[in-house]
């Protein structure tokens, strides 16, 4: 048996469904489309959620798009993961006097927590 230190435990592929709003959505994009760390890693970003096993969510909630949240989440094979992005999905950031705009933790159990405005890359990859 080898030493621990050659025991390679290989990642699982992440097929993430971005769900983007608000001014995360191009900085996100620019950082999938452009960062050599995302290529290198075992990522690779679906257009339909029922390829998905990670859902992506940046920007705010508001009810329609809560509805929306649903349908997607209902789409997607278990297990699933929700990785909030920034502070507007997670605390509702610039809209927290918004009355509509609503936390993601507060729809849906939230696995991971990423902080930024917006998120550097280098946070972004940690996360995922």
């Amino acid at each position: 048996m080898p030493p621990s230190s050659e025991i390679r435990v290989p990642l699982p592929r992440l097929r993430v469904y971005p769900m983007l709003a608000s001014c995360c959505a191009p900085e996100l994009g620019a950082q999938f489309a452009a960062c050599a760390g995302f290529s290198s890693r075992p990522l690779t970003i679906v257009d339909a959620p029922e390829s998905a096993n990670v859902l992506l969510v940046a920007g705010p909630l508001f009810p329609e798009t809560a509805l929306l949240l649903a349908e997607i989440l209902l789409k997607m094979a278990a297990p699933r993961r929700v990785v909030a992005v920034g502070p507007c999905a997670c605390r509702k950031g610039v809209f927290h006097d918004h009355p509509e705009a609503l936390p993601l933790d507060q729809l849906v159990p939230v696995d991971v927590f990423i902080p930024g405005c917006p998120p550097a890359p280098e946070t972004v990859l940690e996360g995922l």
